[in-house]
């Protein structure tokens, strides 16, 4: 009887509970309830782990689709408290409950840097940092994925295709494919190559003034985080891994800054900007006129040596030598 009276005790007190649970979710608005309900829905599948491991496979067969971690508290982790990582991810996490994505944009300066090194140092991430990372859809790729198409409206009639994913109305849309805001205005405008003669011509204003540094060069310096070119800010067009973000179109071309008119092209040699004036009379070459040289002593040099292996004689090596 005693066993009696505590089982319908403890009926009346979850049915109380449960009265309490529904009453605050109708005063909710319906975004915050759908987080609230997804919440609830975490905690018993933590609680049916932890105590009755026999419903694991039929709680399973229920919640299919993994779970998100919706808050701090409800992040299941052998992780320490409190730790630089896991309060970044906790912040990915409240991203991901707004936006419905983890594309962090560079606004956000301190959480973009940090989504960039867990992309960058994937392969030394434990199995727990990478499993945590995948329950909210993180992209590993070196670009950034668009986002979902069918996010959940404000006003909360429309239906989550994933139920499991809170996919909440977007505060501001975030797509790679648009192009990135610069941090700046325009530093460098391409010249059309109609507009463009053989060479450079003389330019005495900006004889004795020095190419800027190529930070300050670059119209879109966060563009290479979406593999896209850090001059045209396009992603068409292949980016060697050599050309520091600069595209195989930008490559080609010269430019000019818009602040003095100097001219510029992309020395494959320098492995940077150079004055255009500086590729001499071969102004449309890959390299520039010192590259030019050096490359033409080495490859004598390398000629020289290589009759020497050969047992050329002396005097042919000396003419050689002459005709270079």
């Amino acid at each position: 009887k005693q066993k009696i009276d505590a089982d319908d005790s403890s009926n009346d007190d979850w049915e109380r509970l449960k009265d309490e649970i529904c009453t605050q979710l109708r005063a909710m608005p319906s975004d915050e309830c759908f987080v609230r309900a997804l919440e609830l829905k975490q905690l018993a599948v933590s609680e049916v782990q932890r105590h009755s491991t026999h419903l694991v496979s039929a709680m399973n067969m229920i919640n299919q689709n993994s779970s998100v971690p919706l808050s701090a508290a409800s992040v299941d982790t052998n992780l320490k408290k409190g730790s630089d990582w896991l309060e970044n991810y906790h912040q990915l996490v409240q991203f991901y409950r707004v936006n419905g994505h983890c594309n962090v944009p560079p606004s956000e300066h301190k959480l973009y840097q940090w989504v960039i090194h867990q992309k960058d140092t994937r392969k030394k991430l434990n199995d727990e940092k990478t499993s945590l990372l995948n329950q909210i859809g993180f992209e590993w790729d070196k670009g950034f994925s668009e986002a979902p198409a069918t996010a959940p409206s404000s006003s909360g009639n429309d239906t989550a295709t994933n139920p499991s994913l809170p996919h909440l109305a977007p505060s501001s849309a975030f797509s790679p494919h648009l192009p990135i805001p610069p941090e700046r205005p325009q530093i460098c405008h391409k010249i059309p190559k109609a507009n463009l003669g053989p060479m450079c011509e003389p330019d005495p204003k900006n004889d004795h003034v020095p190419v800027p540094e190529f930070r300050q060069l670059v119209n879109y310096p966060n563009a290479k985080h979406f593999a896209r070119c850090v001059m045209c800010n396009d992603d068409t067009h292949k980016i060697p891994k050599q050309n520091k973000g600069v595209c195989t179109s930008c490559d080609e071309g010269v430019w000019m800054l818009l602040n003095s008119g100097m001219q510029i092209r992309w020395c494959k040699g320098c492995k940077n900007f150079k004055k255009w004036i500086s590729f001499g009379i071969k102004g449309h070459s890959t390299k520039c006129e010192r590259c030019r040289t050096q490359q033409a002593e080495r490859y004598a040099l390398n000629k020289k040596e290589r009759a020497i292996d050969a047992g050329v004689p002396a005097e042919v090596v000396e003419s050689l030598d002459k005709n270079e």
